[in-house]
């Protein structure tokens, strides 16, 4: 999508359903730590920056609409050719 994307993906890539972690407004993936520590021996974890926060720069177009973050994810799961994960987030 026009950015360059900071994502951090830990642990056996052989987990059939990874997770993915979502940060919370003002925050990054920084935010998930501890549970990456706890989890990542054992699962896939993947976390990224959104569009606009942490390491990840702004959206090329300034949308920053639900829609936008949604299409974001997609085609970040696409670009990690992943078909299901399961996903948590805060806010």
């Amino acid at each position: 999508q026009g950015m360059q994307v900071h994502v951090r993906d830990e642990g056996p890539r052989d987990d059939p359903t990874p997770i993915v972690l979502i940060h919370g407004t003002s925050a990054s993936l920084h935010t998930w730590d501890g549970w990456v520590a706890a989890l990542s021996p054992h699962r896939r974890v993947i976390r990224m920056d959104l569009p606009g926060f942490g390491l990840t720069g702004p959206a090329p177009d300034g949308n920053y609409s639900m829609a936008r973050y949604t299409g974001f994810m997609r085609d970040l799961l696409d670009l990690l050719k992943l078909d299901e994960v399961v996903m948590g987030g805060n806010s």
